[in-house]
């Protein structure tokens, strides 16, 4: 399972991409000049009202001047994405830098011994419960009757082949380990 750390960086590399192609759609809409857009509907259709700085009324746009209003729209759309994509850089570059998966654990191993004694902790420790989940599992207490048995090199008494190789591998590689 990934950890909220992993996921937080995934979706911060999908919002850092989404600026860089927010920045080229800004940078080719430079040109349109300072204004106000209305979007009117009339009937089954809008009609667009641009309002300059020069204007004192809003401006009908004619079907031949509509790439200024899709213009303007963009450009306000592209603002808007961009004030977004910012906000959610900054929350998720505060959460990978402040989140610690391991603190509601380090403040149990933080506990002196005596206090670990009393304490009944939210969350088991991960040594805590490895060490509870080996001893569940102990060797030798399978209550599935052995019909055939066969000996590794550590000489651990065991079901099948399948299981043989992989302890004497590991047996195998511990010596070699040993000797380099």
């Amino acid at each position: 399972m990934k950890s909220l750390v992993a996921i937080a960086q995934e979706e911060l590399s999908k919002v850092n991409k989404a600026l860089e192609k927010n920045e080229r759609n800004l940078a080719n809409l430079r040109n349109v000049p300072p204004s106000n857009l209305r979007a009117i509907k009339k009937g089954m259709t809008y009609q667009y009202y641009l309002k300059t700085s020069e204007d004192k009324q809003s401006r009908y746009l004619k079907k031949s001047e509509r790439h200024l209003a899709e213009n303007r729209a963009q450009l306000d759309y592209e603002l808007n994405i961009q004030r977004v994509l910012k906000n959610q850089q900054k929350i998720l570059n505060n959460l990978i830098s402040r989140y610690n998966e391991n603190s509601v654990e380090d403040t149990y191993r933080c506990l002196c011994e005596g206090r670990k004694n009393i304490v009944q902790p939210i969350q088991m420790p991960i040594e805590q419960y490895i060490y509870e989940w080996k001893k569940s599992y102990e060797v030798n207490k399978n209550s599935i009757p052995m019909k055939v048995q066969y000996e590794t090199v550590n000489g651990e008494m065991i079901r099948s082949k399948y299981e043989e190789a992989p302890l004497n591998i590991k047996v195998v590689a511990a010596k070699i380990a040993e000797y380099l």
